[in-house]
Parts: structure tokens; sequence; C-alpha cells
């Protein structure tokens, strides 16, 4: 599936022109100059929306004239736009109900929408019978389209996967997927999402497929790792006594007739939609890898097959991509420590769904209601590990289960404040689209956003609506503390990299107080807060130096203990002492970095420059659009380049861009 459609232009499948002596090619080149420059999309259309129209008369005939040289025709253009909008205003949206067969114009929310409607059309066959598949693939069989479009990007597809499972064909969807397909599109997933620890999970890669016809066969090696179709997953693996750790807010993977890979891609995939914050955490790694591991060690001792288990018939069913290499795993970033490998915990009591009943599926849970991963200390006591097998189990506490954003929309007046995921981006504390390796800390990004806010902002920011939004992104209420969850380390070394835009070279102090050795920048943040381990700190500080090249000449001057000054207080917030600790590491360096970035000589009004501009904010299961005003928008943030569009964030699992209006 090409991207041409999907970049905010407009594309037209067919051209008909008519008139007396209408050069070809000149019609073609200067109506594709014209349509370039009309800005035909609907203001009340999501910027992500795909709008599908299946033909358009020309709404002012004779209003164009292709033989003059001019570059525009308003009253034409405003026709184009009207028209448009009138057929966007009428058109059916297919993943929401039946779409009539007289239907003009179809539109999808997003690709995630798009893809899952292709999906579910391809499961029952119906693809060529529906118009706007054609111009969208442009392929003579369409169905051979279906996992090509869903590979071509695979941060949608947790979010298609989620539409399919409101369509109820998300189970049929992911069993016809034959295993290598549903591995590829696995791996896919846990690339695009930085989630490079499920990277290392043993998976036994099927090798290509051997093709003859329409008919395709793998090898022996890739079917071992099938579920009985007469037993549900717990019996699937006697003696273990462990569950798949998404059962709890995955119902649908309770099917017996999944395979081990399509098993995984239904229960990470939805994981990253419904529960994003679990699913990156090293507790749900651990527990995956647990569970994968014993299902993979019951799977070897059933009889493999000789060849692939055909699936059931479906009109153009792809054939399918090998699967790719593993990716190594990315260093990890200054502020994040190594955490040792734990055992997973047991997911809670396994919910059955049956994809074929037409019941409704179970609800995932009450609104407001909480589910927790409680605490196992004692396993023996526990769960049904072995016997005297004692085993140190992960803590995953009060994590809401709320339901997928869709188009919420607010307006805030301290909008400035998704400038500071570019700004986290800077830093290296996250990854985007360039750095796809780098998962960043471990700090949910959108808490980052709420504490960084809500130190330059105090009050302005808790008062405001975006604060609940901040906390819903996050997966946590608005009365929840930002970043409880989250582990900083116990020592502070600032990256070198960040001095750059501090090249002072006197000024600096050292200090000893409290059993800790801190050195502190001439602009007042700190490059050290360490533990004293030698009795001659000087010492220790000589060696500590050395891993910044260019400080290796400086002698810091010394502080005495009576005339230290630590580091400022944050404003008060309701978070863990650990993460305050962390914030006044943190927020002095971002304080000095963003006033010498905006060019503010006083540090009062750097927030207010940079935060305090009214927004539209929108949201979609994978986008988030933020609408400026550019008359409003200071010109050293656009100097900055805090304003460029962040474009895919794997740790935010959307796609965010600016617009200015």
């Amino acid at each position: 599936m090409a991207n041409q459609w999907h970049n905010g232009t407009i594309t037209a499948r067919k051209l008909r022109v008519r008139g007396s002596q209408v050069d070809p090619l000149l019609a073609q080149l200067r109506l594709s100059h014209l349509l370039r420059g009309v800005d035909a999309r609907p203001t009340w259309l999501a910027p992500s929306a795909i709008l599908c129209i299946r033909a358009l008369r020309d709404p002012l005939p004779g209003g164009l004239r292709l033989e003059l040289s001019q570059s525009s025709f308003p009253a034409w253009e405003w026709a184009i736009c009207a028209a448009l909008d009138g057929l966007a205003r009428r058109a059916a949206w297919p993943a929401r109900g039946p779409v009539p067969a007289n239907a003009e114009a179809v539109i999808f929310a997003d690709r995630a929408e798009l893809l899952a409607c292709l999906a579910s059309d391809w499961c029952a066959g119906e693809i060529t019978q529906h118009w706007w598949w054609s111009g969208l693939l442009r392929e003579s069989d369409a169905g051979n389209s279906v996992l090509p479009a869903w590979l071509e990007t695979p941060a949608y597809i947790p979010a298609a996967l989620q539409h399919l499972s409101t369509m109820r064909k998300v189970v049929p969807f992911v069993r016809l997927l034959r295993v290598h397909d549903a591995l590829t599109m696995l791996q896919h997933v846990i690339r695009s999402f930085a989630l490079h620890d499920l990277e290392r999970l043993p998976v036994r890669e099927p090798p290509f497929p051997q093709t003859t016809g329409t008919a395709t066969q793998s090898a022996t090696v890739a079917e071992t790792s099938t579920i009985g179709p007469s037993s549900g997953l717990a019996e699937a693996f006697p003696g273990t006594g462990t569950t798949a750790p998404w059962r709890q807010w995955v119902p649908e993977s309770s099917d017996p007739g999944l395979r081990l890979e399509q098993h995984c891609l239904l229960g990470i995939g939805l994981m990253l939609q419904r529960q994003p914050a679990i699913a990156r955490t090293t507790a749900f790694t651990c527990a995956v890898r647990d569970w994968h591991q014993a299902a993979q060690l019951t799977s070897t001792s059933s009889p493999v097959p000789t060849q692939e288990t055909p699936a059931r018939s479906v009109q153009g069913q792809s054939e399918g991509a090998c699967a790719g290499t593993t990716q190594p795993i990315a260093s990890q970033t200054p502020f994040t420590r190594p955490v040792p490998m734990l055992a997973g915990a047991q997911a809670a009591a396994a919910l059955a769904w049956d994809a074929d009943n037409t019941s409704p599926a179970p609800s995932l849970e009450a609104p407001g209601a909480n589910i927790e991963l409680q605490q196992v200390i004692d396993v023996a006591e526990t769960s049904a590990d072995t016997p005297g097998e004692t085993r140190n189990r992960p803590y995953v506490d009060h994590w809401q289960n709320k339901e997928p954003l869709f188009d919420v929309t607010i307006e805030t007046a301290v909008g400035g404040v998704f400038y500071l995921v570019n700004l986290g981006l800077f830093l290296n504390l996250y990854g985007d689209f360039t750095t796809p390796l780098q998962p960043g800390i471990a700090l949910n990004i959108w808490d980052f956003v709420a504490l960084a806010g809500q130190q330059l902002l105090e009050e302005n920011l808790l008062a405001d609506q975006l604060w609940e939004l901040l906390a819903q992104l996050a997966g946590r209420n608005a009365q929840d503390a930002p970043g409880r969850d989250f582990e900083p380390p116990e020592e502070w070394r600032l990256p070198g990299v960040w001095l750059t835009a501090f090249p002072e070279q006197v000024g600096w102090l050292w200090i000893v107080e409290q059993g800790r050795l801190r050195v502190k920048h001439p602009s007042g943040f700190l490059l050290l807060d360490l533990f004293c381990r030698q009795q001659n700190p000087w010492l220790q500080l000589t060696q500590e130096l050395q891993a910044y090249e260019e400080l290796r000449d400086i002698e810091p001057e010394f502080v005495r203990e009576a005339e230290a000054q630590g580091p400022e207080p944050s404003p008060q917030v309701q978070v863990p002492q650990k993460v305050a600790r962390w914030l006044d590491w943190l927020m002095p360096y971002i304080r000095a970095r963003l006033c010498r970035a905006l060019d503010v000589t006083v540090p009062g009004e750097m927030p207010r420059k940079l935060c305090e501009q009214r927004a539209r904010v929108l949201v979609t299961a994978t986008h988030i659009d933020i609408f400026f005003s550019l008359a409003e928008l200071p010109i050293e943030i656009r100097i900055a380049g805090l304003d460029r569009d962040p474009g895919w964030i794997p740790a935010a699992g959307r796609f965010i861009a600016f617009h200015f209006e």
C-alpha cells in the first residue's frame, strides 16, 4: 500500500478533462500544480483522517481555464473545498457501521481504522465488493495487499487490533495469519515500540515458506508451538501453573486455536493499546519470558506435524514475508540503571471467551475500578511453582485499565507544555523515529512532561485540563502522583554531551556534605551528586572528572560543608521522595538550558514564553495533534527548534504533530 494518500495530499486515481484543443500533458501538469496548492481538507476532520471519494464532478464548470498561465483560480478552489466538505459530511464510516451501497465517500479516522476495516473485509472475503479498496490498494489482487499494508506502518498495528476487537474480528483475523506472518508482524511491532527486551525471547523462526501456486507449506519447526484445539491455555502447560501475563486485560487470547506466535501478537499488540504502561515494564517482559519458555517446553513434547495446517480459505490470502533479524539492544541512558531479571507474576483468574460465540465479550473492567498485579513474596505459598522453590516476583501496583483514547479534544492555555516532548528527545531521554533502538528512561514520557511542566508552571498547569489529559495519556488517574513507579538512580552524573551548551571554565564548585560529593556548574545545576567512597574526596573527584574530557584541566573551588547549598527545593507536588530528588537534579539544568536556548535573561519569564500558549489538542488512538496560533508563536521557540514535529515516538505510542494556523 503506497503512502501517497497518507501524507496530507490529494490523490486522484483517474482525472477526466473535457474541452476544446486540450493538450493532455499540459492539462495533467497544470491540474497537478493546482491541486497541490488547494487546502481542501475539511477543518473538522483530524489531520490523520483518510477521506475516500468515489467520484467528484467539477463543482464550477468553466471556472478553470487551463490555457491560462494563472497559478490559482480562487473561485474554483473555493468551490472544490465546499464540494469536498459536503462529501465528507455525508460520508460513511466503515469502522462504525455498514456502508450503504450508494455511498459517495467513506472516512477512516486514521490508518489504524483503515487497517482494521481492511482485515475485517479480508476475513469475510468482501474486499472486492467495496469500491474504495481498489483505489487505496492499487493492486490487481487487493487481497495480496493485506499483510504488506499492515507491515508498512507497524506503529498502527496495536490500535488496528483494538478496532478489530471492537468489531469482534480480532481472533478470526489473527488465526488466519500463518505462523511466520504473525511472527513477522510481532517483530515489527516490538521494534516500532522499542520493546527491545522482548526481542530476546527465544522465538524459533520458521524458514522461508515453500510456495506452489496458492498452496503454501512451512517447515515443521514452526508448528511445534501449536496450542491444542481441545484444551485451554491452562491445560496446555501442565505442571507450570502459569498463564499468559496479558490474560487479565486481553481475554480474547483464551481462544484455544491460537498458535504461540499468534497468541504473542494478539497479547502484546493489545497490551500496547490497553495497558501500555504495563507493557513497557521489566516485570511484564520477565513474565512474558517465563510464560513463553513454559509454552515452548510444553510444545516441543507434542507430536510434530509434517506440514502446516491449511487455514480457512479466504479470497486473496497474503503469501506474507519472511521474518526479519533481531536488532541489538540499545545501550542504556545515563539515567537508567540496570534492573535484575525477575520472574514473571501470574495473571489473575483466566477469562474464557469464545470468538465464535454470539454473546458479547466480557468487559475488561467496570468504570473507575482498579486492576492490580499483587505482590508475590513467597511463591511456595501463593503459586503452583515447584514445592520448595522460591523466586522473586515483580511488583506492579494500581495500574488503571482505562479505555483507549479516541477523538478527545481539549482547549488549553498552556499548550507549550508539549514542547517538552522535543526537549526530552533533544536530551536523549527518549528515542524517536530517528533512534528506534533507544528505549529511553523508564519514566513514562507523559509523566515526564507532567512533572517538568508542573515544575515550570506550578499551579497554572494543575488548574488546566491538560493536567488530566496528561494523566490519561500516562494511564493513571489525575489524582495519582506522576512517576510513582519510576525508579531513578541513587546517584547523578550529568551526561557530558549536555555540557556542550555550557562552555564555562570558571566558577565550578565542589562540595562534600552528608556523605555525598557534589560538583556544581557555574550556571547552578549539579554535574555530580555521588556517595563518598574514598577517604580522600579530591581523589574521587579527580577520577570522576576524567569521564568529562572537556573538564580534565578544571580545578573546581572547594566549598566548606557549612557554606554548602544543595539544589533549590522543587515546588510542592505529590511525588515520591526519590522522584523529587531526581527532579532536583534534572530541573536546574532544564531551566538553564531553556533560558539559554530561548535567550531569556530573567528565569521567571522562561515558563511564560515557552508554555503559556493557547492550543487545541486533538487525541486519537494513534495521533496527537496540537494546533497553535502562528501569530502567537515566539520566534525564539522556532529558532530553538522546539516547534518541530516530533513524529512517531515509541515511548508515547503515538504520532505527535504541531500545527500552526
